[in-house]
Formats: C-alpha cells, sequence, structure tokens
C-alpha cells in the first residue's frame, strides 16, 4: 500500500491509504492510531449503506445521522483503539461503477458483489497486520446495517478477529 496523507487531530493519527487488495483496482482506506499511546487493539469498520455511496470509510471522520456522536473514529481513538476502514466497492471514492453496473457485472462472471466487498475487508485486515505494531493486537469488528452485515461475516469467516459489534 501507499500511504497518501499523515495528519495529527488532537487524540489520533489519521492516515490515508491507497491499498492494492485485489487485482481489479486499489482500495482507499483510513487508518486512525492513538495519538500518545500504543494501541489496545485493533477495530476493523465496516461502513453502513444508506443509498449514501458517497460516504463510504469516511463515515468513520464524519459520522452519520444513524450513529451516535461524536464519529466513531474519535471516540475509538480516545479510548486508545486503532481503526481501519476501507470504501467498500461502489462507495467512496469507489462509487465508480455504481452498485447495480457491479451487481450485473459480477452475475454474468459468476460472482457476487457481497464476495468482492467481503474479500477486501478481509485482505485489508491481512495488510494490517503486516504493518509495524499491528501483528499481534487483538481485532474487533463494527458496523452499522450493511456494515454490521460485514463485520459479522467478517468474524464469522476469520478467526482471528476476537470479536464483533454488529448495530
Amino acid at each position: 500500500g501507499e500511504r497518501l496523507q499523515f495528519d495529527e487531530r488532537d487524540n489520533a493519527v489519521v492516515e490515508r491509504w491507497r491499498l492494492h487488495l485485489n487485482a481489479e483496482q486499489p482500495v482507499p482506506a483510513l487508518l486512525l492510531r492513538p495519538r500518545e499511546a500504543t494501541p489496545r487493539g485493533v477495530v476493523l469498520y465496516c461502513h453502513a449503506h444508506g443509498n449514501r455511496f458517497d460516504i463510504g470509510k469516511d463515515e468513520l471522520l464524519a459520522g452519520r445521522p444513524a450513529l451516535q456522536a461524536p464519529p466513531y473514529g474519535q471516540a475509538l481513538s480516545e479510548q486508545g483503539w486503532a481503526v481501519l476502514a476501507i470504501d467498500h466497492w461502489g462507495f467512496g471514492e469507489r462509487r465508480e461503477p455504481s452498485e447495480s453496473a457491479l451487481v450485473k457485472r459480477l452475475l454474468w462472471q459468476g460472482a457476487t458483489l457481497w464476495g468482492w466487498r467481503l474479500h477486501d475487508t478481509l485482505a485489508a485486515l491481512d495488510w494490517l497486520r503486516t504493518q509495524p505494531g499491528f501483528g499481534s493486537l487483538p481485532v474487533v469488528t463494527l458496523g452499522l446495517s450493511m456494515g454490521s452485515t460485514m463485520a459479522l461475516w467478517s468474524a464469522a469467516l476469520d478467526t482471528r478477529i476476537a470479536a464483533c459489534i454488529d448495530l
């Protein structure tokens, strides 16, 4: 992956990354770390759907009306957690091609959009485990709505994930 941006906020270091997790397209990612301490663990944050294809991973920093304030990225880093979020296929910086176009294309290829999204989520965890300081931290998945389903599927399929919070 390539780190594109590094920013220090009140209680967190915010990094924007471009990860290479599949053969189709780069995956935009956000990595937040507590600024003053070693992370107590990692939250693999799975963003919601809500027909808000423009938001994606950035809901971690900006929040959304269906979530409690402050945004979860801020709250989690204040509690000492590192957080990783990606733009799932069809959202955020990956909103083109559209979700509808992706579903149709993948069905013709004998694949599913959900499978591709799940692949990138678990591949992002693979990538994070190779980063210094993240190899042995406990991992928790967290998400709302579509994100809760992604969190649940990810935790069910990967034994490295110790807990799942599905809202």
